[in-house]
């Protein structure tokens, strides 16, 4: 079911301006089978031992971009790689020290997946679309009309509204889903290039139950060298905004 089939009666009325500012995203499901080869899409987990107890930990995560819906601003093929640190219940992240991503090239040598002390899980993409959810720093502006009209019945609206368009998960592209606030500020033309929610299952956990994201300029606001040859490059990688949620 489609979000416009899931919207609160009371914002039918505004349904045309929500779908101007709808997003392509590719929505992210972690599957319980183990990949195909090691150039899938696909996350590795380990168990840990904290505090005396035994954890499963997400460790390692790659994005192959060639099997993935394809999504404006991004490459359309390579593998995105990251890797996860695990020494502690935030995995080792902090806003002062990111997770970062590298990006491989097609037919890049790749590691068996054969690692015993892993676990791996296929990752799989659904194209989809999103409006800008009310906690995006440029609704209360581009969507004035609506934030006014509601008043203090908004609150509740909104609520169904965000659980609608599905701000939760994992995904590429679309809008954040904020627990708290939206750290760009206006004039930031950076848009979210993905979202990693908590998922206990798989050992993704932020905090309590935390989100990350990362934010990137796309292609139309980044600066290009003169002699760039090529549009599908890792450059949207290197202006980058990390944003890290704890609950």
């Amino acid at each position: 079911m489609s979000w416009q089939e899931q919207l609160p009666p009371a914002l039918l009325a505004w349904l045309p301006e929500l779908e101007a500012s709808a997003l392509a995203c590719v929505r992210l499901s972690i599957q319980h089978e183990p990949p195909a080869s090691p150039a899938d899409s696909y996350l590795a987990t380990a168990e840990l031992e904290v505090e005396g107890e035994r954890h499963q930990t997400a460790v390692f995560m790659q994005l192959n971009l060639a099997e993935l819906p394809a999504l404006p601003g991004l490459p359309s093929s390579g593998l995105l790689q990251l890797t996860i640190p695990s020494n502690d219940a935030l995995y080792g992240v902090s806003a002062q020290q990111p997770l970062l991503w590298s990006l491989l090239t097609e037919g890049s040598s790749l590691p068996p997946l054969s690692d015993p002390l892993h676990t791996y899980y296929t990752i799989k993409g659904l194209a989809d679309s999103m409006p800008m959810p009310p906690e995006d720093h440029r609704f209360p502006q581009q969507l004035s009309g609506l934030w006014d009209e509601l008043g203090d019945e908004r609150w509740p609206l909104l609520a169904a509204y965000r659980r609608a368009i599905g701000i939760a998960g994992h995904r590429l592209g679309g809008y954040a889903g904020f627990i708290q606030d939206d750290p760009r500020v206006a004039g930031d033309s950076r848009e979210l290039f993905i979202q990693l929610d908590t998922d206990p299952a798989f050992g993704l956990q932020w905090g309590d139950m935390g989100r990350v994201h990362w934010f990137g300029a796309k292609k139309e606001h980044r600066s290009r060298s003169p002699d760039s040859s090529h549009d599908d490059d890792s450059s949207w990688l290197d202006d980058t905004l990390f944003n890290l949620e704890m609950s």
